[in-house]
């Protein structure tokens, strides 16, 4: 495995785990099929997507706490 790969899936990982997402990786033949369609590689297309996940529950989180 290279670094990069290494690196993506470490990002999965700690995504998942934030997100309390412990089943996902059951629905990596879904999210590749939306990563090709859209031409990208499902790892980065994964990553693209928890990484919004993380910044929408993290802003979510700050205007429940401003209220």
């Amino acid at each position: 495995m290279n670094t990069t790969s290494d690196a993506t899936s470490a990002l999965i990982e700690v995504y998942c785990r934030e997100l309390k997402l412990a089943g996902l990786r059951v629905n990596y033949g879904a999210v590749a099929r939306d990563a090709l369609s859209q031409g990208q590689s499902y790892l980065a297309f994964l990553v693209a997507c928890l990484a919004q996940e993380v910044e929408s529950r993290k802003q979510n989180r700050l205007a429940e706490h401003l209220h």
